[in-house]
């Protein structure tokens, strides 16, 4: 076997880590979660590539049986910006669940399967996803964004360009590997159990026997230990999910929040409904991970693999328009969502936090990200050589998607349309009352009611500052000065819908961008 070039395991790559803290309005205190920075290998202002070598006829055979799990030893060079860095034996196979059986499949490289403890700018696997369901190539980082800004542990996610033997492969999204190296970089330590939970993962309660969540499905385990397999223990995942769902509900804030970070469960239930993600715990009781945190006692959920999202369906269900109370199905048991928001405390944060979400992309920032990242791997699209098998897609398909439905059955709206009308919806269903705050935003300003009707009332915290009302569009509807804490604006003769206003205050230098909804 060749030895590996192992010159990068010596580099350590710095971590910027970011604080966050919930609000303790309704839910108690969330310990603070870090972030990694992208690095070399997640990088999104540039694209990196990816190049892996292999004999022909191992590339067949993976190919012939796309199903099989058995690796196959493959050469790896990565070239990011002024980053070139090789690996003599990696370990290759294909990966997930439909895209197996898809034209452009997903691609698993582990690191460590041949030679023990190698990794690669500290990760042991790299998930290449073909994303072969989304005509944008782009949903599922978007939504990984998504997490990141809203404070959600997740996988750091980029776009790469993948070549095999030299032939380009395609345009592929690289999503971080959910592990033992994941948690330690979230949460600081690894030590914990971490479950891989799939189809049909509802955490309805069983019994008290933890071997009664050992049970499996489609020849896998719906509740799979990642770590700690030997032990073998399910008492931690057993307990929890007594709790959640026979614990009576004038005591479920306590007790739950004992084994379950509640404050993150709830930012997940906001973003997955947010973005239409049916494929997760609280539609489909799919697609999540739950770690046992060490230092603080209790479980994290993560989300996990969001292709299904942004308008993406298979079942004639309009996401963008599904009650934002009600997104569980209505005859099958999802006490993960059902259950918590039964508890008022809980739905007035979770209301509280999808506006936070809402204000966060009011300035049109989102929109300037998906174009921002189309115009970086949108050209290669054009050469993707399994970009047009499994649907037939044109390259004005893509172009196409960010603001049209395709004639695809699957894609019923464009990405843009579809974040515009969950917005829209969104606003008209929360709970306008129970979302404001008692207290002072962080940025010194409240705006209430929102919705509103006759007037809204701006309190901030003295300095001289100037409001601009604009709708969807972008068009100037009101203007003028904010005088005294409260100020209080007529607003019964403006259009009534969705409307942005915007806080300049010279002194500081600082704008702030809010959702309003007018009635």
């Amino acid at each position: 076997m060749k030895q590996v070039n192992t010159n990068h395991l010596s580099r350590k790559t710095g971590l910027a880590i970011l604080f966050f803290t919930l609000s303790q309005l309704a839910v108690p205190v969330v310990s603070q979660v870090p972030f990694p920075e992208p690095g070399p290998v997640f990088r999104d202002d540039i694209l990196p590539k990816i190049n892996l070598y292999l004999p022909s006829d191992s590339l067949d055979k993976m190919y012939r049986n796309p199903e099989s799990d058995l690796e196959f030893q493959a050469l790896f060079i990565f070239e990011s910006g002024a980053i070139r860095d090789t690996l003599q034996v990696v370990g290759l196979r294909f990966r997930g669940n439909t895209s197996r059986q898809s034209s452009k499949k997903s691609i698993k490289i582990s690191f460590n399967t041949y030679i023990s403890k190698q990794s690669f700018f500290g990760l042991e696997k790299m998930n290449l996803n073909g994303e072969h369901n989304d005509p944008s190539v782009i949903r599922s980082k978007l939504s990984w964004d998504l997490c990141r800004s809203f404070g959600i542990p997740a996988p750091r996610a980029n776009h790469v360009l993948l070549y095999i033997n030299d032939k380009f492969w395609g345009v592929y999204i690289n999503v971080e590997q959910i592990d033992e190296e994941f948690a330690g970089l979230r949460f600081g330590n690894k030590k914990g159990n971490l479950y891989k939970c799939l189809y049909p993962a509802d955490l309805v309660f069983r019994s008290t026997d933890p071997d009664s969540y050992k049970f499996s499905s489609d020849g896998r385990r719906v509740y799979s230990l990642e770590t700690n397999e030997s032990a073998d223990n399910y008492a931690d995942l057993a307990n929890m999910i007594d709790v959640l769902n026979n614990t009576p509900l004038d005591k479920l804030p306590v007790e739950l929040d004992k084994v379950l970070n509640v404050g993150t469960l709830l930012k997940i239930m906001v973003l997955d409904v947010f973005i239409g993600n049916w494929d997760g715990p609280f539609y489909n009781k799919n697609n999540f991970f739950l770690y046992k945190n060490t230092a603080t006692g209790k479980f994290e959920l993560m989300p996990y693999d969001l292709d299904n999202t942004f308008g993406i369906d298979w079942f004639d269900i309009y996401w963008a328009m599904r009650p934002v109370y009600e997104w569980s199905p209505r005859n099958e048991p999802r006490p993960l969502y059902t259950r918590v928001l039964s508890v008022p405390a809980y739905r007035k944060e979770y209301t509280r936090l999808f506006y936070q979400l809402l204000n966060s992309i009011s300035d049109g920032n989102l929109v300037e990200r998906i174009n921002s990242l189309k115009n970086l791997f949108g050209p290669y699209i054009a050469t993707d050589p399994f970009y047009s098998k499994d649907y037939g897609w044109s390259t004005q398909d893509f172009t196409n998607s960010f603001n049209n439905r395709l004639t695809t059955s699957h894609v019923k709206i464009g990405l843009i349309p579809y974040i515009n009308a969950r917005v829209t919806s969104a606003l008209s269903q929360l709970d306008a009352a129970s979302a404001v705050d008692p207290v002072m935003a962080e940025d010194g300003i409240r705006i209430y009611p929102n919705p509103a009707r006759d007037y809204l009332n701006i309190e901030q915290d003295g300095q001289d500052a100037r409001f601009t009302i604009f709708g969807v569009n972008g068009s100037v509807i009101s203007t003028g000065n904010i005088t005294g804490s409260p100020c209080r604006i007529d607003v019964s003769q403006l259009t009534r819908g969705v409307c942005h206003i915007r806080i300049s205050r010279p002194a500081s230098g600082s704008t702030v961008t809010r959702t309003i909804i007018l009635l």
